[in-house]
């Protein structure tokens, strides 16, 4: 059977990436790779970000990164948002970081659920697929040019438009993997384990661009860290 992605070794017992069959991506539409992309701008009502969009096939997808957030530090007893290498809690100096210009805000699962813009939602690790199946599984056709530092930078043509930059993630209280790796949420679970505190924790579906690789891995990732996100238009 054809495999979709190769198997990757698990990364710190936390990021597993790991390999789909062709029965993952069946029935999924595909398209020609050096069609005309529809593309636009929509301003998100709620902070006044604006943000690009490309259409792939059927699917809408933001062209940036999800920048929203209405606080910073802990809501309750946790926190929601992280902008990479800003640890204050003044919003406007957040926003004028360059980090938040250049890659959005990471969020934690929950958050990710319900920051999208009205009109669009958190893509489900269908919607990854079949959005991976439109470019062929090649990375290099929706990274960003110049964010990748790497040998193969000059292969990053970005002919899509998705502009994928690597802003990293957050986990275990530190940002990691900046300028090396972009992780995505999907809305999916994977799976829930007990912990030894008798609480529960889920494990995500990802997708993860990173550096020196041209293609787009299908991971899972806890709840808990940080990721970023790209957010889909709802069906009409």
């Amino acid at each position: 059977m054809k495999h979709i992605f190769k198997l990757i070794i698990a990364v710190a017992g936390i990021i597993f990436f790991q390999k789909l069959d062709a029965q993952d991506v069946d029935s999924l539409s595909q398209i020609v790779i050096d069609q005309d992309y529809q593309t636009g701008e929509f301003t998100d009502l709620r902070d006044k970000n604006v943000y690009k969009w490309v259409q792939i096939g059927d699917q809408i997808w933001m062209a940036e990164n999800l920048r929203y957030f209405n606080r910073l530090g802990k809501t309750g007893s946790k926190y929601e948002y992280w902008i990479s290498g800003f640890n204050g809690t003044d919003r406007q100096k957040a926003r004028e970081s360059d980090n938040y210009l250049k890659y959005g805000v990471l969020y934690n699962y929950e958050s990710a659920k319900k920051r999208c813009p009205d009109g669009w939602h958190l893509p489900s690790r269908r919607e990854w697929l079949i959005l991976i199946q439109n470019v062929n599984n090649k990375a290099n056709f929706i990274k960003e040019k110049s964010f990748w530092n790497d040998a193969q930078d000059d292969e990053n043509t970005n002919i899509v438009g998705l502009s994928i930059r690597p802003a990293g993630r957050y986990q275990c209280s530190r940002f990691r993997d900046q300028n090396y790796q972009a992780l995505f949420w999907s809305a999916d679970v994977r799976a829930t384990h007990k912990t030894i505190k008798g609480g529960y924790i889920s494990e995500i579906y990802t997708f993860s661009l990173k550096l020196g690789s041209d293609a787009i891995h299908q991971t899972r990732y806890l709840e808990k860290y940080a990721a970023s996100v790209r957010c889909v238009k709802d069906s009409e």
